[in-house]
């Protein structure tokens, strides 16, 4: 009974590792990113985002990663990192950019109407595959209190 006590918490101790590390890792998002504006004609162009990602802490951070910030939300099939909306008289903005953790598909869309004396609109929409990459980890943050 000992030795299978045994082999179970070695095989225990080599599993938590790599569920540790798979709660870690970077995404690379490529794609076509889609911008229409009231006055301008469409606009596309190709995009590259690096996105870095710790599930276990809820946070996650784009580019340089100069401040971490929390999920909007985590779900089994996606992570939505933005999802906001505001209106004001004069502003009404929308804003979502997620990835579909069974497609590896990048999405993000943001809105902008202003009222006035024309109402202007504004938007870009972003459209393309992630592929996972070794976590490369968050900034130390220095504070002074």
């Amino acid at each position: 009974m000992k030795r299978y006590q045994a082999l179970f918490l070695g095989i225990a101790a080599l599993a938590a590792p790599a569920n540790a590390a798979s709660e870690q890792f970077n995404l690379l998002c490529t794609g076509t990113m889609t911008e229409t504006s009231t006055f301008s004609p469409d606009k596309a162009s190709q995009y590259q985002k690096e996105f870095r990602i710790d599930l276990a802490s809820g946070r996650w951070c784009e580019g340089e990663c100069k401040r971490p910030s929390n999920f909007a939300t985590v779900e089994a099939d996606r992570l939505v990192f933005i999802d906001h909306e505001d209106e004001t008289k004069t502003l009404d903005s929308r804003s979502l950019e997620m990835v579909d953790r069974t497609t590896g598909k990048h999405s993000s869309y943001v809105m902008v109407i202003a009222y006035g004396r024309q109402k202007l609109t504004s938007s870009s929409v972003s459209e393309g595959d992630c592929e996972i990459r070794p976590f490369s980890g968050f900034p130390e943050v220095v504070t002074k209190f």
